[in-house]
Formats: C-alpha cells, sequence, structure tokens
C-alpha cells in the first residue's frame, strides 16, 4: 500500500481526543508535600501540584501553553513547591482565598492583540478557548482533584476574570519574555485559528503579517518570503526554524533557502521576528526569521484530534485535507510520545489549452515523531523527526507576455497568452519535493543557567522538469536538421541538499538585573544540483551538467543584558562567523566547450546588536533596537570566454550584509480593550546579492547598495464581549540607492516583489446558537501594486544597460474572506468562503525578455467546510 494511501486510511479512521485539564484536590497548605515533581511542562506540573495538595490552582490556559517547569524536590511546603515550578517560567502567583491560587503574569496588564488570524500579542490557544463570556470556564484552567469543586466554585472564578492577567510568551531573544516587552518586532501566527477559514498554506498564513510578502512558484513549496522589502534572488533572505534547529539552505546552487512550509505540523504557535536577527540566528537571518514551534508531548495525559478540510475552488474540483495528532505518556513523568500526520489533495483550477485537461493537480502529505523525557531532575530531552512531500504534475502558473507584443504579437504587457487561467506548456512539468527533519534538543538546568544542545540531519531534494521548447528547439533544429523538426525541449532538473546542525549554548537565569546568553553554532552542508536537457525527437547529450557544492559555517555568539532600573535595559549582542564553500561543474554535453574546475574560497564576517527598553508604565513599552544580518557569500562558476579564455565571472560571490534601526511601542489602552504595536524602520543594504549572466550562463554577483524604510500597524479593539477589530497596515520604501547596471535599474527604482502599501482588516462576532457558541467573521486584505524586474536605463555616458527581467507593474488587489462556525470544547465546525468576490490579480510574477513570463494568479473562490473533534 502507499504512502499516500495508509495516511489517509490512518486519518480518515481515527478518533481524536483532546480537551483542557480540569482536576482537583484538598490538603494542608502548611505541611509539606510528600513527593517530588520532576522537570515537565507546566501545565501538567500544576495538574499534579494541585493533586497532591490542598489547594485549587487557577490560570489562563494560554499562560502555561509552551512553558516548561523545571520541578520540585519533595518535603517542600506547598507554597515553597509553587514557588520551585514557577521558577524562571516569568509568572507569579497570588492567593484568592485560603484554598485558591491564581496564576499570573509578571505585570497586571493585559497585553492582547488579536485579529482573524493574526496574533501580535496572544497565543494561539487563548482564542480557542475564550469564544463567548459565557464560556469563561473554557478560558481558563482549574487545577483541582473533584471535579465537584470546579461547579460551585463556578462564581468565584467569573470574579477572578479581570485578575487573571493574559501574556504571551515568545523566544525571540533567545529566552522566553512577554511578547510587550520583546525589543524586536513579532507577530504569533494562530495558524489553528486560520485553519478554521481553510488558510493552511504558508502564503495564505503570512497575509495577515504587516511587512511580509510571500513570492509564490505556483507549487507547495519554495515560496520565498520577503520581509520589509529584502529579497532572496539568490539565497533566501529570511531564516526558517524548527523549533530551535535553523531548517535552510546556505548555498545558491543547491536550490537556496526556500523556506519549508511548517503549517500543517503539529505546532504550539508559528512567530515571525521581523528585521535582521544575525546575532543569535546566524546566516541568512537578515529579512527575520520565521519560527515553526512543535508541541512537545504531554508526560501526564493523553490527548488527540483530528480534523477534515473539504472544499471546492471555482474552475478546479474537491479540495482534501485530513490532519491527526496525538500525544501522551509512554512512562508517566519520565516519556511522552506525539505523532501527527496530514494527506492534503488539490484539484487544479489552471487548464492547459495545448494537452486539453487540467494542469496543476497535487499531493501533499507529511508528519512527524517527537519523544520528550524527563529522565532524571533538570534535564529534558526532545527528539523530532518530520517528513514532507509534495507532488505536483504542473505549476499553478501562465503564461503573460512580458513587454508588449512578446512573445505573443499584438497582446500588451501582462496579459495572459492562452487565457485568464490557462497555460500552453506543451510537456508535463512534473515537480516532487521531499523534506526530512532528524533533530534532538537537550537542556540541562544548572540553577544559575541553562545548557542546551541542539543537534539536526535535514535533507531536502527538489526534482522539476521544465519545458524549454521556447528557448531550444529552433536551436536543435539548426542543430540537428536530420530529425527536424524537434517537438519539445525539457530540462530535467534535480538539486537539494544534506546538512548537519550543531549548536550549544548558555543561558543565564531571568533575573531582571543582569543576564546573558554565550553560544557556538557549527553547520557542514553539501549540495547538489543535476540539469540535463533533453529533446524530442532524441539527440545525443546537448547539455548535462552536475555541479556539487559544499559549505561549512562555524561561530561564536553572546548577548548580555543589563537592567539600569525595573523599567529601563539594554542589551548587547555579537556574533563571529567564519565561512567555507566550494563548487565545480562536471560537464559532458556539447553546450558548454570545458568543464568547470573546483572552486573554494572563505569568508569571515561579524554581526551585532544593541537593544534599548524602556517600560514608562505597565502598559506601554517602548524600544530602540539596531542590529545587523548577512548572509554567506559563495564559490561561483568560473565563466570563460572561449576564444580569449579571458574570466566572464567573479571567482566568488561576496556576502552582503545590512544594518536596520528600528524604533517601536506596544501597549495598550482601555483597560486593554484597545491594544497597539506600532514600528518605523530603516535598513542600509550593501553588497547584496544578485542573479547575472555571464556567457550565456546564470552565475552570481553583487550590486552595490539599497535601502528599504517603513512603518508598521497592528491594532486590535475588543468593541464589547462579542465583537473585536483588527487592522494591520505596512508601508514600505524600498529602492536602489546608485545605478545598477547588471540589474538594468537606475537609481532611486523600488525593489522587486514588494507592495510599497499593504494592509489587513478583521472582525469576529461572538453569539450564541440556541444552546452552542458561534461565531462569525472576516477578513479583507489589501496588496498595493508590487513592481517585478527592472526598466534598463541609460547612464551619464550615454550607455544604455539592458535587463534579462523587463520591469512590470502588478495592479493592486484585494481579497474578502468569510467564515462562521461552532465552537465546543469537543468539537469544531466552520463554513469559509475565501476570495468572495473572485478578485483576478497575480500573486506573484516572474518577467522574462527572451521567453514567455510566468504569473501565479490568486485563487479564484474558494467554498468549504472544516470539522475537527478532540477529546482526552
Amino acid at each position: 500500500m502507499s504512502s499516500r494511501r495508509i495516511i489517509r486510511n490512518v486519518v480518515r479512521s481515527s478518533i481524536a481526543l483532546s480537551s483542557i485539564a480540569v482536576l482537583s484536590s484538598a490538603f494542608a497548605v502548611a505541611e509539606g508535600l510528600p513527593r517530588a515533581l520532576p522537570p515537565q511542562p507546566l501545565a501538567d506540573a500544576l495538574d499534579t501540584f494541585a493533586q497532591i495538595s490542598n489547594l485549587q490552582v487557577i490560570y489562563r490556559a494560554d499562560l502555561a501553553d509552551g512553558r516548561l517547569s523545571k520541578g520540585a524536590d519533595a518535603g517542600l511546603s506547598a507554597e515553597q513547591t509553587l514557588q520551585a515550578l514557577l521558577r524562571d517560567t516569568g509568572l507569579t502567583y497570588t492567593f484568592v482565598n485560603e484554598r485558591m491560587v491564581a496564576i499570573r503574569g509578571e505585570t497586571e496588564t493585559t497585553s492582547k492583540t488579536t485579529g482573524a488570524g493574526f496574533n501580535s500579542n496572544i497565543s494561539g490557544s487563548e482564542l480557542g478557548r475564550s469564544r463567548h463570556k459565557q464560556s469563561f470556564r473554557g478560558a481558563i484552567r482549574l487545577a483541582q482533584a473533584d471535579s465537584t469543586n470546579a461547579a460551585s466554585s463556578g462564581t468565584q472564578q467569573v470574579a477572578l476574570d479581570e485578575r487573571v492577567i493574559e501574556e504571551v510568551r515568545v523566544t525571540a531573544s533567545r529566552r522566553e519574555e512577554n511578547l510587550q516587552d520583546v525589543a524586536v518586532a513579532v507577530t504569533v501566527i494562530d495558524q489553528e485559528e486560520l485553519a478554521r477559514g481553510g488558510k493552511t498554506s504558508l502564503p495564505e498564513l503570512m497575509t495577515f503579517v504587516p511587512g511580509v510578502t510571500v513570492a509564490q512558484t505556483g507549487a507547495n513549496f519554495f515560496n520565498d518570503v520577503y520581509i520589509r522589502g529584502i529579497n532572496a534572488t539568490v539565497v533566501a533572505g529570511v531564516g526558517t526554524y524548527v523549533d530551535d534547529i535553523p531548517y535552510n539552505s546556505s548555498t545558491r546552487y543547491a536550490g537556496g533557502g526556500a523556506p519549508v512550509d511548517g503549517t500543517l505540523l503539529d505546532l504550539e504557535y508559528v512567530n515571525v521576528l521581523k528585521g535582521p536577527q544575525g546575532t543569535l540566528y546566524g546566516a541568512s537571518a537578515m529579512g527575520g526569521v520565521l519560527q515553526f514551534k512543535t508541541r512537545n508531548p504531554s508526560l501526564q495525559r493523553w490527548s488527540a484530534s483530528t480534523s477534515t478540510d473539504l472544499s471546492t475552488t471555482r474552475g478546479g474540483g474537491l479540495n482534501q485535507l485530513y490532519r491527526i495528532a496525538a500525544n501522551g505518556p509512554i512512562v508517566e513523568d519520565k516519556l511522552a510520545i506525539g505523532v501527527s500526520g496530514f494527506w492534503k489533495e488539490k484539484t487544479g483550477f489552471i487548464d492547459n489549452v495545448t494537452r486539453g485537461h487540467r494542469w496543476d493537480d497535487s499531493e501533499y502529505y507529511g508528519g512527524s515523531l517527537s519523544l520528550f523525557a524527563a529522565p532524571i531532575e533538570n534535564l529534558t530531552l526532545k527528539a523530532l523527526v518530520m517528513y514532507q512531500n509534495s507532488e505536483q504534475e504542473g505549476l499553478a502558473t501562465i503564461e503573460v507576455n512580458g513587454r508588449d507584443n512578446f512573445p505573443a504579437p499584438g497582446v500588451r504587457q501582462g496579459v495572459p497568452i492562452h487565457g485568464r487561467l490557462a497555460t500552453g506548456e506543451r510537456t508535463l512539468n512534473p515537480s516532487i519535493f521531499e523534506s526530512t527533519l532528524f533533530g534532538l534538543t537537550a537542556e540541562y538546568d544548572f540553577g544559575p543557567a541553562t545548557l542546551t544542545s541542539v543537534s539536526s540531519y535535514q535533507e531536502q531534494e527538489r526534482v522539476q522538469l521544465l519545458d524549454f521548447t521556447v528557448q531550444f528547439v529552433g536551436l536543435a533544429d539548426q542543430l540537428f536538421p536530420q530529425r527536424a523538426p524537434h517537438l519539445s525541449s525539457t530540462l530535467d532538473g534535480a538539486l537539494g541538499w544534506d546538512k548537519v546542525v550543531q549548536e550549544l549554548r548558555l543561558t543565564s537565569a531571568s533575573n531582571g538585573k543582569f543576564e546573558w546568553i554565550v553560544g557556538g553554532y557549527y553547520a557542514k552542508e553539501q549540495g547538489f544540483n543535476i540539469q540535463d536537457l533533453v529533446f524530442v525527437p532524441a539527440e545525443p547529450t546537448f547539455y548535462y551538467a552536475n555541479f556539487p557544492s559544499d559549505y561549512r559555517e562555524t561561530a561564536a555568539f553572546g548577548t548580555v543584558t543589563y537592567y539600569f532600573t525595573p523599567a529601563v535595559d539594554m542589551s548587547v549582542g555579537i556574533r563571529h562567523s567564519e565561512t567555507e564553500s566550494s563548487l565545480a561543474l562536471d560537464n559532458n554535453g556539447s553546450l558548454l566547450i570545458q568543464a568547470i574546475p573546483l572552486n573554494a574560497i572563505e569568508d569571515q564576517i561579524t554581526t551585532y546588536l544593541l537593544n534599548v527598553r524602556y517600560r514608562p508604565t505597565e502598559h506601554v513599552s517602548l524600544y530602540a533596537r539596531a542590529a545587523s544580518g548577512y548572509r554567506p557569500g559563495g564559490a561561483n562558476f568560473l565563466v570563460t570566454n572561449p576564444v580569449t579564455g579571458e574570466l566572464l565571472s567573479e571567482r566568488a560571490y561576496r556576502p552582503d550584509e545590512l544594518w536596520s534601526y528600528e524604533a517601536g511601542v506596544k501597549g495598550s489602552l482601555f483597560g486593554g480593550r484597545f491594544n497597539y504595536d506600532l514600528a518605523a524602520f530603516f535598513i542600509d543594504w550593501k553588497d547584496y546579492q544578485i542573479g547575472v549572466n555571464r556567457g550565456g550562463l546564470g552565475v552570481a554577483a553583487n550590486a552595490e547598495k539599497s535601502s528599504s524604510r517603513g512603518a508598521e500597524a497592528a491594532l486590535s479593539f475588543r468593541a464589547s464581549d462579542a465583537l473585536k477589530l483588527t487592522a494591520t497596515i505596512s508601508h514600505i520604501d524600498a529602492k536602489l540607492e546608485v545605478d545598477e547596471p547588471d540589474l538594468g535599474g537606475a537609481k532611486g527604482t523600488q525593489l522587486p516583489n514588494s507592495p510599497e502599501w499593504a494592509g489587513a482588516l478583521g472582525l469576529n462576532y461572538d453569539f450564541m446558537l440556541g444552546a452552542l457558541p458561534a461565531y462569525f467573521g472576516g477578513t479583507w486584505n489589501y496588496t498595493g501594486k508590487i513592481p517585478y524586474g527592472f526598466s534598463g536605463f541609460t547612464d551619464r555616458n550615454g550607455v544604455y544597460h539592458g535587463t534579462s527581467n523587463p520591469r512590470y507593474l502588478a495592479d493592486d488587489f484585494s481579497v474578502l474572506d468569510l467564515q462562521a462556525g461552532i465552537l465546543t470544547d469537543r468539537y469544531q465546525a466552520s463554513l469559509y468562503v475565501k476570495n468572495v468576490l473572485n478578485e483576478y490579480a497575480y500573486s506573484t510574477f516572474t518577467p522574462n525578455a527572451t521567453a514567455s513570463s510566468l504569473a501565479v494568479p490568486v485563487v479564484p473562490r474558494t467554498v468549504g467546510v472544516t470539522l475537527r473533534v478532540s477529546f482526552e
């Protein structure tokens, strides 16, 4: 039985279990507790604490999500045990009465900025637990032993509602902090909230993050993320992390660093860190970082869930998505296991007018397996295996004219050649993407500091067939006239990499006085890239190339934070990296005159960080930040003039570096009903990496200088207990600072792939449908005009510098999505409509001066339903 059928049958036949823990007990506070509590998830620790004490412990569910307790020794009093359990979590406690204690955050401010899918200041779990005021018990966890006490204390719980502080803890600084206090722009995405509206892919999630766009390829993978105009024409400028594991490539010729899409795995949250993170996150994090945080299995209780998403797209057919997740203890308090899986089948909506059938059907499946262990006091271990596979017949792209009258005469630039949702590709362009990750994270708490080790092995491979009939079939007719006419030409490509990463870091305990992080990093990557040009009828090898690459990086880093007062602190960080890379080309075709010998280079890069934070009140946090980031350079193709032997390309492309200067303010007004997150930035980008043509071959090079400046805002307003409004807006002015002949771009030209203006509005209204809690919501996303390519220019000496990517300014567009549903503790059901008005626009455009340009259309109107079942 195939992997796809196994996953599909397992998912469809599984019953899922999950719920909010409700436990209680009673005991004498002053007596020593008879049992030690091991390191474990905080929610599990509090549940056990309640069972062996005579206290009821009440807390918001989102306060415990993602937090680990370091445990407590036996023989301590209840209060001493509670202090130990909360050590280094950033949480405190308050006795409500003699039998009840409330867990809360360090401050009394409510930091809550949520939207229809994007959450600047709130964890994902809170949204699903506080849909309506009647379900307050679902918004908190009450740890106790006797369930009857929970019912009898309902009045007291509601009275506590305004006193239990809601906050989100993030690890943007490699140390868990309150989101409102983090000195960097961070957006926390609730992927489960978005999944109820049918939004399950990385491009769909990023539309809710101000300052972020995604350049799509028309596939389920290799979608490049752009943050604040920092693009990725050679290697990704945005880092991707799964837990603490960096998951991307650092080399151009192995496919670059396109982020893996972890949104369908069993995640706790997705974080988007904006601005360079080079000091703590290293190479390729100069635009920012995507963090996919997987869920830790519970050491104390089993839970599971399953969900189904069925939809239909206008011009397409049935789309299916099935997901399953389960986790629980193998050995209570010591060892737990978690599994998750998904299978997604998309019916395409692009018609192939040449072959006479639909073009872009795809299948996407994967899953994860994790083991979480606390074998001894103060030590935790997490092993993770993750796998994803995507198979697609053709890319969801259409052919358009890249300039007026080319390649289709009488057709204007940007107009589809074969139809609004049609392609004329002559040969199938099947693609296969496979991604595998093995990781092991170990943490040991020494008390004054915690030692963390992160080890990983990862692989990615992409197989892609591309139709090159227009580019090469005419040449084949000239070179091989005896078999002319040639019907088609296909470039068969396979590229990918495997990588080993090891990081060690030592993090001091949070003390609000002087804190520090020091660490070391090592990575070794081997890449491959094989290309074969195949003709019909077949010809002798015309172009076959295999260029293996190798990359190594070692780094040391550290940050220190000093608190001048409880309200003012400053952080300083530095990272020094040394890289080695090599590249060779083995060619046995007739297109190239000779093979390219091994080329190896070395580089050294140092990045810096300076943060200043000021919290004038409990409801306001201000910060200023200066940080640098980089992408490593690499060995290049040594392209020579076949006649003169002159070297046409540089031996290496240099690292590109940038400095970012940012200021922001986060806070709340009107008792937490109105929340805001505002930021302004300026980025100075030098030696940025570009792709150029040298002697007919694409190689890497460096342009001189560009910049990006702008501002972002994320706002939310809870108009009533039932109605919540949200809004985001971003303005990005990213442009060339000097003339760039290799690009064909004049000084002042806006950089490609990022709109100058973008924004989103969200609404959510909660109500009761009979005895069931229900909701209705919608989002409106606006994307301004996006430039692609460059226009060419004439320099001051009268020399014209053309471009291989002609300038195209895509029209602005807006997309309206609606959804409604019912949420209970065990069941969730929703109906959604994406792109309600069936807006037609290009989400991505790839210009080409010598052949058809490609565009990725916005997905037409899609109607779907979701159902999720969970219980313990």
